[in-house]
């Protein structure tokens, strides 16, 4: 009788002591909203978020992130140039050095991670310059085309 009663509290105490370790956030509001082609959801108010950052690592802690499919299309390369972009990552200036080609008819835009382009301007040197400083940190998209035809070349620029 006492072995019985032994093995039925050893089975059911661990039952007792159970905890859902599924994720919980404490926020201030927030919500969840579905349709037949899409799914929007949100939270306000995280007491605790904080992203860390090294090399070309992102870590952000935090309950509500960001579910991201990236589809890439490669472009077509940009056949005949020879192009250097630095310092990458940087804090200010970004220098674009044409190695090899012919400058004219050749043209650089830079876009937002959110596809916004910033800027676009044609080449006039074999080293061009872009000031990013006054640019939020984050990761910018610099593409080189050339107008000539449809051939291309993109960079992804780090900003710290």
């Amino acid at each position: 009788m006492k072995k019985s009663i032994t093995f039925f509290l050893a089975g059911l105490l661990p039952l007792l002591f159970c905890k859902s370790w599924a994720q919980e956030v404490i926020s201030s509001a927030g919500a969840i909203h579905d349709s037949a082609n899409l799914q929007v959801s949100w939270t306000i108010g995280e007491p605790i978020v904080e992203t860390f950052s090294s090399g070309g690592t992102i870590l952000t802690q935090g309950f509500h992130q960001s579910k991201l499919v990236v589809t890439a299309i490669d472009p077509i390369p940009l056949a005949g140039f020879d192009i250097e972009v630095y310092p990458n990552p940087t804090s200010g200036d970004v220098n674009i050095k044409l190695n090899k080609g012919n400058i004219s008819k050749l043209r650089f835009s830079l876009y937002s991670s959110q596809g916004e382009q910033i800027s676009q301007q044609e080449f006039s040197n074999q080293v061009e310059q872009i000031n990013i400083q006054l640019l939020a940190p984050g990761y910018y998209m610099l593409k080189i085309a050339n107008d000539t035809d449809t051939s291309e070349k993109t960079f992804k620029i780090v900003k710290y």
